[in-house]
């Protein structure tokens, strides 16, 4: 596809296994401390309006809950949007004006 200055971007879903644009992650806890251990999800953005009951993220050297990272965060009111891979990946492009960003490290705890 062609970019907006003119020149060819590249394609960041070849380099990924594909995504679907709407997936849907139900983490059984049944007996497991941890139903999901600790990783970043493919592609670009997650966005989780949920609960979020069990979703920790890795923040300063800690597990944190979404309610530690933002004292107002309310569910079902409010969305929690992970940087993922890709997101990461897309940074270090020469073009890319926003600066570096890391993706998301995250958990699914009981």
């Amino acid at each position: 596809p062609a970019g907006g200055s003119g020149g060819a971007l590249p394609r960041l879903s070849d380099r990924f296994e594909r995504n679907c644009a709407f997936d849907i992650f139900y983490y059984r806890a049944d007996g497991c401390e941890v139903p999901c251990d600790a990783h970043v999800d493919r592609g670009l953005l997650h966005a989780i309006w949920a609960p979020a009951f069990g979703l920790q993220l890795w923040q300063s050297g800690a597990w944190r809950s979404p309610a530690e990272v933002w004292p107002s965060f309310e569910p079902w009111r409010d969305v929690v949007v992970l940087a993922n891979a890709e997101a990461e990946e897309l940074s270090t492009e020469p073009w890319w004006p926003h600066g570096r960003m890391s993706a998301c490290v995250h958990r699914v705890a009981r």
